[in-house]
């Protein structure tokens, strides 16, 4: 055995050896070893070297850039060659013997104009990062230092290209960025580009060799976006790069004015460039080394949930001008002043100011105002519950409120499979459609149809009893929802609730010829006028007589539409139509992660309240409120 294992790493080395005296181009002995897949137990590696490692450092925003490109990137192409390991009086020979070989290879890396073939085209990047425990956008300290220093996190992609083609990306984890590129074809004098765009949390589209990403949510995160190419041309005689990653966004701060309580609701300011096009053919005329800029969704960018001083990140863009709407939060809006032009790598600390002090209407919204806690805080409810529908199988969707308060899913209307119809609204826990723990896995997005069926859990995803805070993006009022930006909805806690049932009037109520929006031409619910509220409720409306109510009371109805619960085969069954109405609540009532609350609309109670259930896996209805 031990003859057999000497023989092995001596053919090893050899064979390694030889390849690297040869001429031959780095990737072709890159693929030497990418094609040997380590499964001999005794030759399985563990002994990695690496040539170079300076470190990556991307550029603060507003920081000035050294003299020239400045030290920073030092990738080895291939790092991590395996080594035998198993007997100690080898090993260091052996570690030499390769140190040796490796050294005398990278001497003998020549270019060659072409390189076909599966295998010979791949190459494994290592990019080391300076420091591995700074993380996004720190502005904590940019008073001090005059800029906000840029940094990465477990999960972020850096994107490469090469001969104006996008080539692959490096996926960064515990201070490196590390993957695979794939060069079909090498050609004279070309370096490597590297794009850092937005960062974990924002991916980009790709539609062949262009790349598209939205910055309009900064309500948890802020996107940055960089560009660099390396100094040396691929590939490099050394196998070191060095490039400056430079900033293709600006940093910019608002001073937010809003009544005291309402912080909750992200501010919303339009008019603004939110979307950055990346074409990795640098040179296309009429872009910005292959960036273009433009807007969406009214140009909206959503900053972060606080009164006071919040940065937002933006793009370039022209002076825009006033606008005496271009700001809202929740049911608060605001002039949005003349915002200068901004040009890459700003840093502006003057902040812009928005008084976000008028009430509005917001679309969507009904107009009846309703208490939901002892310090006055106001909210505004939805015209009707949410849901979401698809014309894709579930690949993208839209949210949007239903027509109707009365309106409703009713028994006959399910089908055999809940999770592949094209409109649904009745919903499992924090089904929002993001990852709301904040990890590289596709176990916590989940889509507005997934019905949980399978999870043994009751908790809903990874354990997450509450969807507020850090787990914010799991309530459904995240979305944008009728244009009107991100997190301007959410639901109501379950103290909220609580304290909504015991300050507001309720009642149960029939409304009569609804035609095919309910059960036999009715629909039941309870009603709730608004706080303080002089109105009276009946116990019976016609349609118009309803909407009256609604147009001149501001009143609110949930409709008893029961809930989703499990059939014999499937998460496909709904229960209790016209006996209890289902509503979900943000919050855990009493710390326990194997409850949710939620509101109950009962016949028989002909009442409203607020007790647990038990299970995160039933589907119920999803109302929100702006604040």
């Amino acid at each position: 055995m031990r003859k057999l294992f000497y023989l092995k790493a001596l053919m090893l080395s050899l064979c390694m050896a030889v390849s690297f005296v040869l001429p031959v181009n780095a990737q072709t002995a890159d693929a030497f070893i990418n094609d040997w897949d380590g499964s001999d137990d005794e030759l399985r590696g563990s002994f990695g070297i690496t040539i170079g490692g300076a470190g990556l450092i991307p550029q603060g925003i507003g920081e000035p850039a050294p003299l020239g490109s400045g030290l920073l990137i030092m990738s080895m192409l291939g790092a991590g060659y395996a080594v035998a390991r198993r007997r100690r009086s080898l090993r260091k020979g052996v570690m030499m013997l390769m140190a040796c070989v490796l050294l005398l290879g990278m001497t003998q890396c020549k270019k060659s104009p072409a390189l076909q073939g599966e295998g010979a085209h791949k190459a494994h990047i290592t990019l080391r990062v300076e420091d591995n425990s700074r993380v996004i956008v720190d502005t904590t300290n940019a008073a001090s230092v005059g800029y906000a220093a840029v940094s990465f996190e477990n999960g972020d992609k850096m994107y490469v290209g090469y001969n104006k083609t996008y080539v692959g990306y490096l996926t960064y984890s515990s201070g490196n960025f590390t993957g695979d590129i794939n060069i079909a074809e090498t050609v004279d004098d070309e370096p490597l580009y590297f794009y850092f765009l937005g960062g974990k949390g924002f991916e980009p589209t790709f539609d062949g060799n262009v790349a598209t990403l939205d910055i309009s949510d900064q309500v948890i995160k802020y996107p940055v976006i960089n560009y660099a190419h390396s100094a040396e041309v691929y590939p490099s005689a050394t196998g070191d790069y060095t490039a400056r990653l430079l900033n293709k966004c600006a940093i910019v701060k608002f001073h937010v004015n809003k009544p005291a309580g309402y912080d909750q609701a992200g501010t919303c300011i339009t008019g603004m460039n939110n979307l950055v096009t990346v074409d990795f053919d640098h040179t296309k005329a009429g872009t910005d080394e292959g960036f273009t800029y433009s807007l969406v969704n009214e140009g909206a960018i959503t900053i972060p949930s606080k009164i006071g001083d919040v940065w937002a990140v933006l793009l370039p863009q022209d002076e825009k001008a006033a606008d005496a709407d271009g700001a809202f939060s929740g049911r608060h809006k605001g002039t949005r002043p003349t915002i200068n032009a901004i040009v890459a790598n700003d840093y502006i600390s003057t902040p812009y100011e928005l008084d976000l002090s008028t009430e509005f209407q917001p679309t969507g919204a009904l107009s009846g105002l309703f208490k939901v806690n002892a310090d006055g805080k106001m909210v505004r409810f939805s015209k009707a519950n949410l849901k979401a529908t698809t014309t894709d199988g579930w690949n993208t969707w839209t949210w949007r409120f239903k027509d109707t308060q009365y309106e409703y899913e009713t028994a006959g209307e399910v089908g055999t499979n809940y999770a592949n119809r094209t409109e649904v609204s009745l919903f499992s826990w924090a089904t929002s459609g993001y990852n709301i723990r904040g990890v590289e896995s596709s176990d916590y997005y989940y889509k507005p149809n997934n019905t949980m069926e399978g999870h043994t859990s009751s908790f809903g995803p990874g354990g997450v009893s509450s969807i507020v805070g850090e787990y914010a993006k799991g309530d459904w009022g995240y979305n944008r929802i009728t244009n009107e930006g991100y997190y301007q909805w959410r639901c109501l806690t379950s103290d909220e609730w609580t304290y909504l049932r015991a300050n507001h009037t309720t009642r149960w109520v029939k409304i009569t010829g609804v035609g095919s929006l309910g059960t036999s031409g009715r629909c039941y619910g309870v009603a709730i006028l608004p706080y303080n509220s002089s109105a009276t409720l009946s116990s019976e409306y016609t349609v118009a007589q309803w909407e009256a109510m609604e147009s001149d009371y501001g009143a609110i109805l949930f409709p008893v539409c029961g809930f989703r619960a499990k059939s014999s085969s499937n998460y496909s069954k709904i229960t209790q139509v016209d006996t209890w109405g289902y509503y979900w609540a943000s919050t855990n009532g009493n710390m326990n992660n194997g409850k949710a609350y939620m509101v109950a609309a009962s016949w028989y109670e002909n009442n409203l309240r607020v007790p647990e259930l038990n299970s995160h896996l039933q589907g119920m209805s999803v109302r929100l409120v702006c604040e």
